[in-house]
């Protein structure tokens, strides 16, 4: 299963919880998004290179 969800539904507590459940998702964002990466600091999402793969770990929406 994969939960695909617009941008108004990118919340953390639902990404949280659908983590937990082991359920794969992707929550669109739009280009303005702030993003935070571990050990990095804030930036832009259109500023990140996003590579063809499922899923980044210890990143969050900021």
């Amino acid at each position: 299963m994969l939960v695909l969800s617009d941008r108004e539904f990118h919340r953390i507590k639902l990404a949280n919880w659908l983590h937990s459940k082991k359920i794969d998702f992707v929550l669109r964002q739009k280009q303005g998004t702030y993003i935070r990466q571990e050990n990095q600091s804030d930036q832009r999402l259109q500023s990140v290179v996003i590579l063809p793969i499922w899923g980044y770990k210890n990143m969050s929406v900021v």
